[in-house]
């Protein structure tokens, strides 16, 4: 079967940088934070056979890097971002985080959804103040641990 168009690839070079098809080029740097290595996510069609979404997606962000992922309507960064999250899982490869592989939700990873995704009648404040009522802090407490107090 021949690969979509819209497959996702990120491609290392034989110097340890990364860089996507046909994109911008970085320097890698120590140490390593997040590191995706060979992650494929193929999700299941209706007549039965498997669409890939992303292939071989390798990528190194050390601690404190900013990384923007950029593409087209249906391209797959919403799938890695839920793969890095934990929020489903690589059909091949994995993720590690901080050394430790990511396998499914956990504390230090956190997703900000697109829309309103949780408890869309309460303000932003409102469902941060939550998860500090959920961890056992009071919302003051909370907040002032934060820094937004």
């Amino acid at each position: 079967m021949p690969e979509p168009a819209n497959v996702a690839r990120l491609t290392p070079r034989r110097d340890g940088d990364h860089r996507r098809e046909g994109g911008a080029t970085r320097p890698r740097s120590d140490p390593q934070f997040i590191e995706i290595s060979g992650v494929h996510k193929t999700f299941p069609t209706r007549a039965g056979d498997e669409v890939s979404v992303l292939k071989d997606i390798n990528l190194v962000v050390s601690q404190n890097d900013f990384v923007s992922l950029v593409g087209r309507s249906g391209c797959g960064k919403t799938t890695l971002l839920n793969i890095i999250a934990g929020l489903e899982g690589a059909t091949e490869g994995g993720v590690t985080i901080a050394g430790k592989p990511v396998t499914g939700p956990g504390q230090g990873q956190g997703v900000v959804f697109q829309q309103h995704a949780l408890f869309p009648w309460l303000t932003a404040l409102e469902r941060v103040a939550f998860g500090f009522h959920k961890a056992g802090l009071s919302t003051a407490v909370g907040f002032q641990a934060s820094g937004a107090a």
